[in-house]
C-alpha cells in the first residue's frame, strides 16, 4: 500500500477492523481520524506522525466503542478519495462541493 494514500485500513490484536483516514491541509499538516469514532482525530506536521498518534488513541482508548453518524464516515471517507491527487482540501471545501 502507498504510505501517501489517504485511506489506511487496520486490524487490532484482537482482529476487529477499523480505518485510518488522512488528509493534508492548506497549511501542510495533516489531519488523521479513525472513521467510526467522532472523537478520535489529530494534527500533525507529517502524516505517518497523524495517523500513529490516531492509531494509538483508537487501541488504547474506550471511544471505539461510540459509533460516528455513518454519514459523517461517508463523507470522511468520500473526502479522502478527492483528496487523492489534490492537496489541502478541507471537510467545508468538500462539502460545499458535494452539497452536503
Amino acid at each position: 500500500m502507498n504510505p501517501t494514500y489517504p485511506i489506511k485500513p487496520q486490524t487490532t490484536k484482537t482482529g476487529a477492523r477499523f480505518i485510518v483516514v488522512s488528509l493534508r491541509q492548506d497549511d501542510g499538516r495533516y489531519v488523521a481520524q479513525i472513521a467510526g469514532s467522532p472523537t478520535i482525530r489529530f494534527v500533525a506536521n507529517t502524516q505517518r506522525q497523524a495517523e500513529r498518534v490516531v492509531t494509538k488513541m483508537y487501541l488504547e482508548g474506550d471511544s471505539r466503542k461510540a459509533r460516528q453518524d455513518p454519514k459523517e464516515d461517508r463523507l470522511w471517507l468520500q473526502l479522502a478519495k478527492a483528496n487523492g491527487g489534490e492537496h489541502g482540501i478541507t471537510v467545508d471545501q468538500y462539502r460545499q462541493r458535494r452539497g452536503v
